[in-house]
């Protein structure tokens, strides 16, 4: 029995290799099947990264800024699209003025974060410097569109010498749709420090120069740093329309001959001065003075808005000629005024003392007689 048995268990075995031997395309149609089944497999693989991921579009629109040429001559302007901090999915597109760039690129659908980095060749150095960005970028898929960031952002600190940076981040969803193609429109507008983007004109360049002696009449003891803010208004008076020039400087005070403990700071501004038949405009300037005492960092004393005790202008032509010396047309508890609405005045240059005291002292050296 038990040979029967080792002999029927091997006919067993024999009988299917005999069968595959006979037909001698058996061992190649299996091979193939087996090939045919892993490239379903990998078919099937390969259907399921496509339907895990999306394109995205990037569409850039610039708008004009004065008449700055993005991309021209020597300017590179770049607008750096980073997806997940991964530098294999980062973009980089080239501004246009009043054009659109577009780019693409695929992600997987879900949330991910966005950030654009913004940078304009000429823009701190420009002759209206860059200051400020309108980012707007709207998620479009379908028929649906979705605003994902809307803001005006100053220019990041670290700017170089000669560019205007901006950043932006935001989060973005893309979730599985029937339209798996999303679009990002990114639209820039930049404004100088006055929230204009040259589109106000006509206006043609002006000179303002500011000279303040501020005499300080109670400093008990050393008191320093000493701030000045100046904030210089213009309203047109065609529109209406006001644009406000600021500026800042850090000076310590000194003692003068005359034993006074005084500020004497300069400061110059280009302006925008309007152009056309209605030339006219109004001009004021307030300014602020603070100093911090050596002893208690939280003590400052100062005023936020100067109360001048006088104030005097003049016109230098074009010709490099200046007019006499007039006082201001208004001199109230905050600021100085001048009335440009039918003389056109194209650099003017400003004095102000805020005692008599040290108007009689230093008046004279400018050729003013009060």
């Amino acid at each position: 029995m038990k040979k029967e048995q080792i002999i029927k268990s091997m006919l067993f075995l024999i009988i299917p290799l005999l069968a595959i031997s006979c037909d001698g395309n058996g061992l190649m149609e299996y091979e193939e099947t087996a090939l045919m089944q892993g490239d379903v497999q990998q078919g099937l693989l390969n259907d399921g990264t496509s339907d895990n991921t999306c394109m995205v579009n990037l569409n850039l629109f610039t708008k004009p800024y004065f008449d700055y040429q993005y991309n021209t001559g020597d300017h590179v302007d770049e607008c750096f699209v980073y997806i997940d901090n991964q530098e294999d999915l980062t973009r980089c597109l080239y501004p246009q003025s009043g054009k659109n760039v577009k780019g693409n690129f695929f992600i997987p659908f879900g949330k991910h974060r966005i950030k654009l980095n913004i940078e304009i060749d000429d823009g701190k150095s420009y002759t209206y410097p860059i200051e400020l960005c309108n980012a707007l970028v709207t998620l479009k898929n379908g028929e649906a569109s979705t605003v994902l960031y809307d803001r005006i952002i100053l220019k990041r600190a670290d700017s170089s010498f000669t560019n205007s940076a901006f950043t932006v981040e935001f989060d973005v969803d893309f979730p599985y749709t029937e339209n798996n193609d999303y679009t990002l429109d990114i639209t820039l507008g930049f404004y100088d420090e006055t929230y204009d983007d040259g589109s106000s004109g006509p206006y043609v360049n002006g000179n303002v120069s500011v000279n303040t002696y501020y005499q300080w009449r109670s400093i008990f003891e050393p008191a320093r740093p000493t701030d000045i803010d100046f904030v210089l208004g213009i309203v047109y008076n065609s529109t209406q329309k006001e644009y406000c020039y600021k500026g800042y400087c850090e000076q310590d005070f000194s003692i003068d001959r005359n034993g006074m403990a005084v500020n004497n700071v300069s400061w110059h501004k280009m302006v925008r001065l309007p152009n056309g038949d209605d030339i006219g405009y109004k001009l004021y300037l307030i300014t602020g003075i603070w100093a911090k005492l050596q002893s208690n960092i939280d003590t400052m004393i100062g005023e936020t808005e100067v109360s001048w005790y006088s104030a005097y202008y003049r016109v230098e032509w074009d010709d490099g000629e200046y007019s006499e010396w007039y006082p201001m047309d208004e001199l109230d508890e905050s600021s100085v005024r001048i009335d440009a609405t039918i003389d056109y005045y194209p650099n003017i240059e400003i004095v102000c003392f805020n005692t008599k005291e040290i108007q009689d002292a230093y008046a004279s050296q400018w050729g003013i007689v009060p």
